[in-house]
Parts: structure tokens; C-alpha cells; sequence
């Protein structure tokens, strides 16, 4: 699946904001404010439909400082979530508006999701004359802050498929419609692609030295890819390949002489967390941040992009590049750095 239409609406940095006719690779150029607004756009749609990823995006645009400090209610789709300080509430939302964040997305689904809402329309009538209009889920979510910005009601106000209208208040909604949105956000990913990862590569040398020891032969698969992309250009790294450093901790190394990752500069280190988010995390939709001054050729990394979401088989779907990322510089990523 992937993003063909959003509509934004109540931030401070981007108060109303519609873009449409969304292709596979998306660039944006807009100042870093917007840019970022629209990031947070994205991931707050998602975040409303998983208890836990609402938690860690409040937790991490600071309406906390601890887990414990966010408290979230409703399950599987969260309800309400509040916290201490108004703070973060007050930065977030446009002073003009109604203390209200919306955010509309409309998705393409992919061949298994229109079969999957196709058995159910058995089930459901209004479903059968969505699917006659098109393979396409619109998600409409609202944030509605209390007065005194501690609190939130996290709502979905809206589904449509194909055009059609689906119910969504608990009473009425279709047996299908929660298993079918809790699904989406592991689809959806931000990256930040400055190259500021932990040591070692940090999750991403976990999931790499998983997969590469998996017996899933799709896991090994993802593995060769992973390391077949991270030799090759644009990024041409020395033999890189995931270890268990001390014999206790995942790295990924790179060289004959097995040197961490990180050793050989933060280019290294965001190519392997690209490379990393389209071969292993599972993600469709893919929102790079940062892809710039650290990166050897910002242009054949897009192209590279664009491929791999248009590359039949791959799991990758859309990429949103935020920031450009069409200014060539004359960066090596450690080729033949470890010898």
C-alpha cells in the first residue's frame, strides 16, 4: 500500500496543507518547519490506531520525559492520553484554531488488502459497493486537546472505501474494520538519515544479525540483500556484515579487519540504517529525514529508492524523501576503509 492523497490540518507549523496525486517517490522541498509538521502529520495518523506507538510519539515530541509520564487509554484503538504539562500541546497546535489536529490520508491498497475486504464484504454491504469504486482506504483521524492541553480524545472520525462510507463507532462498525487499521502502522517508518545512529549500527545490527542467523528463508534472503546493497553503489561499503562484538553485542563491521561500523563516519552509518529500513523493518512507506550532507550521492540514493519501490517483490512501496536530497557531494561511504 501506499499514500496517494493527505490533507493536514491545525498544526502550529503547517496550519492547512493538502497534497494529492502522491506518486511512489515523494521529494519535498518545503522548510524545515513544514517538512517536519507533515512528518509528525503522518506518524500521528498512524499512532491513533496503536496504544504503544501513540505512547512513544507523545513520549518523543516531548509531552513527556518518561514512559510513566504519558498515560493512554483504549484498547486496541486508543481512546484518550494525557500527561502533566502543557508544553509540548501549546507548541504543537496552531494558536488560530480549534485545539483540534486533523489528518486525512488516502491509501492504494495492495493486492492482498483488496482480497482480504473483498472476503469480507460478504459481511458488509456498504464494503461491496466501496470495492466496485476503486482499491482505495481513506483514513480520517482528529486529535481534540482539552482546554488545558494535558489531555487528548484521539478519535476516527472517518473510512472510506472506495468512496464508500463505513461505520466506525463501536457499536456499529464491521467485525473487519479494527483488525484491518491496527495492521497499518507497522507499514509505515521514520528515518532519520543523518547518520547519528547508536555505535554499531544499534537496531539496526540486531535485526541484521537475526535475520542472518534466521531459518526463515526469507529473513536469509533479506540478509544477502542487505549486504549486497551496502557493498554496492552508491554507498560501497568494504564487506559489511553483522557480529556479535566481544561475542555479547550485535555491530555491524566492515573491512578484513572487522571495523565497527561508526568507525568509518556517520556516511556509513546512515547507509546502513537506509539500507536496514528497506530490507528488514517490513516497511511499505518509507520517510527519510535528513538524506543530505552526509550522504555520498543524494541523487543515486533517490534513484536507488525509487527502484527498490517500484522493484517487483519488494516489500517497500512509497518513499518520502524529506528535505530533497538532490545535491551531489563528494563523500566516500569506507570502501576499503578496514583493510
Amino acid at each position: 500500500m501506499w499514500i496517494t492523497a493527505v490533507t493536514v490540518q491545525g498544526f502550529s507549523a503547517l496550519p492547512d496543507a493538502s497534497l494529492k496525486d502522491l506518486g511512489r517517490v515523494v521529494v519535498r522541498d518545503d522548510p524545515d518547519p513544514e517538512i517536519e509538521a507533515l512528518g509528525m502529520a503522518l506518524e500521528l495518523l498512524f499512532a491513533s490506531l496503536d496504544p504503544r506507538r501513540l505512547a512513544d510519539f507523545l513520549l518523543h515530541l516531548g509531552f513527556g520525559e518518561r514512559p510513566e509520564d504519558i498515560e493512554i487509554t483504549g484498547e486496541p484503538l486508543p481512546e484518550q492520553a494525557a500527561w502533566a504539562s502543557p508544553d509540548a500541546a501549546r507548541a504543537l497546535l496552531d494558536p488560530n484554531a480549534d485545539r483540534v489536529l486533523r489528518v486525512k490520508a488516502t491509501f492504494a491498497l495492495d493486492p492482498l488488502q483488496y482480497r482480504t475486504l473483498r472476503e469480507e464484504a460478504a459481511h458488509t454491504p456498504d464494503l461491496v459497493a466501496g470495492l466496485s469504486g476503486g482499491s482505495t482506504l481513506e483514513i480520517q483521524v482528529g486529535w481534540c486537546f482539552a482546554s488545558a492541553l494535558r489531555a487528548v480524545s484521539v478519535g476516527l472520525s472517518g473510512v472510506l472505501v472506495g468512496g464508500s462510507r463505513i461505520p466506525v463507532g463501536a457499536a456499529e462498525r464491521p467485525r473487519w474494520l479494527v483488525p484491518f487499521l491496527t495492521d497499518l502502522p507497522h507499514r509505515f517508518l521514520e528515518l532519520d538519515a543523518s547518520g547519528g545512529g547508536s555505535p554499531g549500527g544499534g537496531a539496526a545490527a540486531r535485526a541484521w544479525l537475526e535475520a542472518a542467523s534466521s531459518p526463515d528463508p526469507e529473513r536469509t534472503r533479506a540478509h544477502r540483500r542487505l549486504a549486497a546493497t551496502l557493498a554496492a553503489p552508491p554507498f560501497g561499503l568494504d564487506d559489511p556484515r553483522p557480529v556479535r562484538w566481544n561475542g555479547v553485542r550485535p555491530e555491524v563491521v566492515v573491512g578484513p579487519r572487522g571495523r565497527p561500523v561508526a568507525w568509518e563516519g556517520p556516511a556509513a552509518v546512515a547507509a546502513l540504517d537506509l539500507s536496514a529500513a528497506v530490507h528488514l523493518s517490513g516497511a511499505e512507506i518509507l520517510w527519510v529525514r535528513s538524506l543530505g550532507p552526509q550522504c555520498p550521492d543524494p541523487t543515486a540514493v533517490r534513484d536507488w529508492l525509487a527502484n527498490e519501490a517500484e522493484a517487483p517483490g519488494s516489500l517497500l512501496e512509497q518513499v518520502f524523501l524529506a528535505g530533497g536530497g538532490s545535491r551531489k557531494r563528494r563523500v566516500r561511504a569506507g570502501r576499503g576503509a578496514g583493510a
